[in-house]
């Protein structure tokens, strides 16, 4: 037998108007969604305090109950649906301490930790492992370790390294070995089957392409921490006005709106980086720069190149791969995955003031990234530019014939 219809009470009804409202449906259609989810279980004043508590629904449920909406839509319509069923308290007006701005109210000290990214032999695998062509944090990855590669001068590397392994075979009047067949065939063939890209789509030119949009991305990441600067400014400003707060253990944060907004400046950049066969292209320097650093791992290449250590022998490759360059890329792929993929449109409602206080000390450890410096010191500004070929001019194919077309 068939359950009788609940008729909907009228604070139901004031809760979902609202609700309706702000995501253009009827009242009707939001309950049986609603319902449909198993949000509540009926249009009662019980399932309307439930829905108005955003403890009780967070707004990840109604992502659920709402999927063919957008969830700024979303976010936003229960935003002001919990606003409305809250109680009008008249205060008496009173010259004490100003009312300040609304904004989300959290204990002092809460703490939130930007999460990590994977990097080298993790990331390789995450990177053969993606199968799609759209934007993820795989593919933000690959274009940072590209870009990367174009600041280390990495795709020079493997016909320099031949190059010497030639030379110091020569000295010592021995025969190459198959390391140097090795290294030839990285430098001739470039292959990215591991990673599912076709190595004809990964031109030279593509690659230039991309790079120069990719080099664009420093600029975008340091307007938005412009954005995040001025709300940490204002933050500590209220910290220093309001010490008895601070010291009763709450604190009030700054909104977090122009923040927010700022974050689709980044969001643009590599959406334009990854036009056409940007992700592709993005994916295969990644790929080249890891293979590359990881075959500079080696043991046995400087004996074969004739370098005592490992350390001279990247001085004679004109090749910087230190330990703070690598904490430096680190820190820069966290930053800037986490403002495309979670600031951009994913902060978790009330969470926005330690994400963001979390977030501004990250990013200023990678100002000088930012600015545009190169997170190598050490090259000389005449070096072939990496994976795209040489700045202001083209390259030939070398000695051994560069598979770049």
């Amino acid at each position: 037998m068939s359950e009788t219809p609940v008729t909907p009470t009228q604070k139901w009804l004031d809760a979902v108007s609202m609700l309706a409202l702000n995501l253009e449906m009827e009242p009707a259609s939001v309950t049986e969604k609603l319902l449909g989810a198993k949000i509540v279980k009926a249009p009662n004043d019980i399932g309307a305090a439930t829905l108005c508590d955003e403890e009780a629904v967070p707004n990840d449920d109604l992502f659920a109950a709402f999927s063919d909406v957008p969830k700024p839509v979303v976010r936003k319509a229960a935003k002001e649906m919990r606003k409305a069923a809250k109680p009008v308290v008249e205060v008496p007006a009173t010259p004490a301490v100003p009312m300040l701005p609304t904004a989300p109210v959290m204990t002092f000290g809460a703490t939130y930790i930007i999460p990590d990214v994977p990097a080298g032999s993790n990331f390789l695998a995450a990177l053969s492992a993606s199968k799609t062509l759209t934007v993820d944090d795989v593919t933000i990855r690959a274009a940072l370790e590209a870009l990367y590669a174009d600041n280390l001068g990495l795709s020079d590397i493997p016909e320099r390294l031949a190059e010497q392994m030639e030379a110091f075979a020569d000295t010592i009047e021995e025969p190459v070995g198959d390391q140097f067949m090795e290294v030839l065939k990285f430098v001739r063939e470039r292959r990215y089957a591991e990673i599912n890209v076709d190595s004809r789509l990964v031109t030279k030119a593509r690659k230039a392409e991309v790079l120069k949009r990719l080099r664009l991305l420093p600029k975008a990441v340091a307007q938005f921490h412009s954005a995040l600067s001025a709300w940490n400014e204002q933050y500590e400003s209220e910290r220093r006005s309001n010490p008895l707060g601070v010291l009763g253990g709450r604190v009030i944060y700054p909104p977090a709106d122009d923040v927010i907004a700022a974050a689709e400046i980044v969001v643009d950049c590599l959406k334009k980086a990854f036009s056409g066969l940007g992700v592709q292209v993005a994916k295969a320097m990644a790929y080249e720069g890891l293979k590359i650093r990881e075959t500079l791992e080696r043991p046995e290449l400087p004996a074969l190149t004739g370098s005592p250590n490992r350390e001279l022998m990247l001085k004679k490759l004109n090749c910087s791969l230190r330990n703070a360059d690598e904490r430096t890329e680190h820190s820069i792929a966290k930053y800037v995955i986490f403002v495309a993929t979670t600031v951009y449109r994913n902060m978790p409602s009330g969470q926005e003031g330690p994400i963001l206080e979390a977030l501004y000390r990250v990013g200023q450890t990678i100002l000088p990234w930012m600015r545009g410096d190169s997170t190598s010191t050490d090259r000389s500004p005449v070096d072939p530019t990496p994976i795209g070929g040489k700045r202001g001019g083209g390259r030939d194919t070398g000695p051994y014939g560069n598979a770049d077309r």
